[in-house]
């Protein structure tokens, strides 16, 4: 089995994205005369601006992004297209359901470390993926934002 991309997604649009802003950071260097002016510290302030959403659209592709198959009870997944691992199907522990703006599954090892996440944006045999793993639900997983969230209004998750 194969997790399949749908027709239409965000995914291309993404990783468009994530490439275009690789060069932002020199284009800004090269083309702004803010270091002429002296405005050292408006200068540093974009570029680290810049380099988080590098950081945090790069991360969002890595982990996001994923062709997946399961042949002969084995994973086989490949994260930036190339980086290829696998793992066997009684090694992974189960998986946690998050919810956003839509609905995602992050599979997770025995060794409680995070595999990668399917989004049901994304892909669009997701549920039949799932089962053919067939692993354990493992409860609700919580973003960074949310835990925030949680622990500024005192919330038990």
């Amino acid at each position: 089995m194969k997790l399949i991309f749908k027709k239409a997604n965000k995914a291309p649009l993404i990783l468009i994205l994530g490439i275009c802003m690789l060069s932002i950071p020199y284009l800004f260097f090269t083309r702004t005369k803010m270091i002429d002016k002296g405005q050292y510290i408006w200068f540093i302030y974009f570029e680290l601006l810049f380099l988080f959403t590098i950081f945090f659209l790069w991360y969002k592709i890595y982990y996001e992004i994923i062709f997946a198959k399961i042949e002969n009870g084995k994973l086989y997944y490949k994260r930036l297209f190339f980086l290829e691992k696998t793992i066997k199907i009684e090694d992974i522990k189960g998986f946690k359901i998050g919810n956003e703006d839509y609905e995602f599954f992050v599979l997770y090892n025995k060794n409680e470390k995070r595999l990668f996440v399917i989004r049901t944006d994304f892909y669009s045999n997701f549920d039949d993926f799932i089962d053919e793993l067939h692993v354990k639900n493992l409860g609700i997983y919580h973003t960074v934002f949310q835990k925030l969230v949680g622990k500024i209004f005192k919330k038990k998750w």
